[in-house]
Parts: C-alpha cells; sequence; structure tokens
C-alpha cells in the first residue's frame, strides 16, 4: 500500500513538473531578473518603452536572466514571445529583447507583424555594433537602452532605417582591390586550364599517331588530357559559381 502510495506521488510530481511552462510570464514591459539596472535604469526604460507602445502599438520588451539553461538562446526567445504572444492580436507587431547575463548571450525576437523592418541583418547589427561594445565594459543598461532607441528610431523613421541597411550593404560588398584579385586569380585558372588541356589534347593527337604507326607505348597524352579535363572543369565550375549560376 506504502509503494502503491509513493508511486503514485511520484507520478504526480512528475506531471507536475512536466506540465510547467519553463518561460516566465511576463508582466511588466521590462523584467529585470538578473538584476542589472539600477531602480531608475528600469523605471526610465520601462517608461520609455511603454510611451512608444502608446504612440505606435509596435510593442518592445525587455527581459535580462541569470542564464538559458539547457536551451539556446533562440529557443529561450522564441519560447517566451510565445508564451506572452507579444505585440497586438492580428499584428503579431511585438519585438522582444532576450539577455543572458551568465551565458553571455542576447537576441533580438522580431514578431512577422515587423519582420519586414527590423530583419535578421538589421537586428545582428544592432547587437554587433551597439550592444556588444557596452556589454563588453559591463554597462548592461546603457546597451540595451540605446538599442531599443535604435529600434524605435528605425520602425519611427523609414529614413534612418533605409540608411542603416545601406550601411548593412556596404560592409558586405567586396573593396575593389578584391575584384581586382579576383579577376586576376580568375584569369590565371582561366589560362592554365587552356593550356593542360591543350597539352592534354597534344598528348591524344600523338596518341593516335603512335597506333597508325604501330608504335604505340607509354605516352603521356591521356594523362595529360585528364589532367587538363579536370582543371579545365574546376575552373569552369569555380567562374560559374561566382556569377550566381550553379552546376
Amino acid at each position: 500500500m506504502g509503494r502503491t502510495l509513493l508511486f503514485c506521488a511520484l507520478l504526480w510530481f512528475s506531471g507536475f513538473c512536466w506540465g510547467q511552462d519553463p518561460y516566465p510570464q511576463l508582466t511588466e514591459i521590462v523584467t529585470d531578473n538578473a538584476n542589472i539596472f539600477t531602480p531608475e535604469e528600469l523605471q526610465g526604460l520601462r517608461t520609455k518603452l511603454i510611451q512608444f507602445e502608446d504612440e505606435t502599438t509596435n510593442q518592445v520588451v525587455v527581459l535580462t536572466i541569470n542564464d538559458l539553461g539547457y536551451e539556446t538562446i533562440e529557443e529561450y526567445a522564441n519560447g517566451v514571445f510565445n508564451r506572452n504572444k507579444l505585440g497586438q492580436a492580428g499584428k503579431d507587431n511585438g519585438i522582444l529583447i532576450l539577455f543572458s547575463k551568465n551565458d553571455r548571450e542576447v537576441r533580438i525576437e522580431v514578431g512577422y507583424g515587423l519582420e519586414s523592418y527590423i530583419t535578421d541583418a538589421v537586428a545582428s547589427r544592432i547587437i554587433r555594433n551597439t550592444m556588444i561594445p557596452k556589454f563588453k565594459e559591463e554597462a548592461y543598461f546603457a546597451g540595451i537602452d540605446d538599442a531599443t532607441g535604435q529600434i524605435i528610431e528605425f520602425l519611427n523613421n523609414p529614413e534612418a532605417l533605409a540608411e542603416f541597411n545601406r550601411e548593412i550593404e556596404a560592409e558586405g560588398e567586396m573593396p575593389w582591390w578584391g575584384y581586382v584579385l579576383f579577376t586576376l586569380f580568375l584569369s590565371i585558372f582561366i589560362a592554365a586550364g587552356v593550356f593542360v588541356f591543350y597539352k592534354g589534347y597534344s598528348g591524344l593527337v600523338e596518341m593516335f599517331r603512335g597506333i597508325m604507326v604501330g608504335k604505340l607505348g607509354l605516352v603521356p597524352g591521356p594523362s595529360l588530357l585528364l589532367q587538363g579535363y579536370l582543371f579545365s572543369t574546376r575552373a569552369i565550375r569555380v567562374w560559374w559559381k561566382c556569377f550566381g549560376g550553379s552546376w
């Protein structure tokens, strides 16, 4: 009887634990579970984000935690976002800034309604250029406050967002000397491929000539031909891929 009761109790407890949602239920627009903000910083950030939501209906939420447990920051951010249904119903216009202190990780999770504005590239650059430099100095509030300021500006000012996107594109562009080096190496590869192929072709002619005169022996023609074919094929593949095609 005692064992049965103990077994039932364990089943109930395991079911209770299994049913618990591991993600916090947020009751404030800024939740500082990692205790990285002063009371003044916390109140100031809340006031700014509440005012922005009142003016635009867009919701920017901040959550700080001590650690992620056994989850990745992507999983945790997505779980928090979905559990709390951030943003307005039917608009999905919420944004979550998740900061994990002990894991030294941060993520900006964006609802579908705002993904065309705060794209992955925009969010990544905000984290990389605005937040992480401040976090390295342990200026956590400054990094998060500046990031929320940028997000608000981009959602309110299309021109500022367009300029930011142009800067992202410029970062990804190859410098002029890169194009020169690329063209030089491509020319060398193509020339080498043509040369080796020509040598292989000459060897093939010699091989057939040897067959015709009955002197077929060890000739380098087939080997050179194969090398030329492989080299020129690789050169063509490199050239084609670099210009957007596929093999």
